[in-house]
């Protein structure tokens, strides 16, 4: 039960292991979404609900939006700060899309494994400066792997052309590396559901947003 924000606050950080088998399944919702063309438009770990099975379910889509067509740019200024794409703070007018979750995804998994969001700051004005100029580090301390590394910094790139795709994501190398589970996602690792046998979405409240 809970949400992913309240496992990271008890846990600290997740192992890679643990933080791979929950973004699988967010992968998945994400999936999902998009070929329904919804952008979430604030994906961040309060926003990602775990079932009585430690199942990852999508929730909260009050700031989502469903576009006329895949190609439609947005232009509305929304999100949660520590987790918002640099095209949603750009002056220039350029517009939003589905990579705009791609990138608040990489704070997601950044997140999960190091504890804290990749921009954070002591304030929002610093995080927005942050995320435009795309500064952020690993922790010395923390041993992470080259394969994670490279994933993030590709899904936080600021020019959202350049960000992977879902697929990409799911076949990157990281993605694939399968080890023993650790017993905080043993459930999701075993999920029929991450074929996506029923998407991983909270679907009664994305119905209520759309109808």
């Amino acid at each position: 039960g809970g949400t992913l924000m309240d496992t990271v606050k008890r846990e600290k950080r997740l192992s890679e292991n643990s933080a791979r088998r929950f973004s699988k399944e967010i992968l998945e919702g994400i999936k999902y979404l998009h070929a329904e063309r919804v952008i979430h438009r604030d994906l961040k770990l309060g926003n990602l609900m775990l079932d009585e099975n430690n199942h990852v379910l999508l929730g909260d889509f009050g700031l989502s939006t469903r576009l006329s067509t895949m190609e439609e740019k947005k232009f509305t200024l929304c999100g949660t700060p520590n987790y918002l794409a640099p095209e949603i703070l750009s002056k220039s007018r350029q517009g939003h899309s589905f990579t705009a979750d791609i990138f608040s995804f990489g704070c997601i998994i950044y997140t999960l494994v190091v504890g804290r969001p990749p921009f954070q700051s002591k304030s929002v004005k610093e995080t927005y400066a942050r995320i435009r100029s795309g500064s952020f580090s690993w922790p010395s301390s923390l041993q992470v792997s080259s394969a994670l590394k490279q994933l993030v910094s590709w899904m936080l790139s600021s020019r959202p052309e350049s960000r992977p795709s879902l697929n990409e994501i799911a076949a990157h190398p990281w993605f694939l590396t399968s080890k023993r589970v650790s017993s905080l996602a043993a459930t999701a690792a075993t999920s029929s559901r991450i074929q996506g046998r029923s998407p991983l979405v909270d679907r009664t409240n994305l119905v209520q947003q759309f109808n």
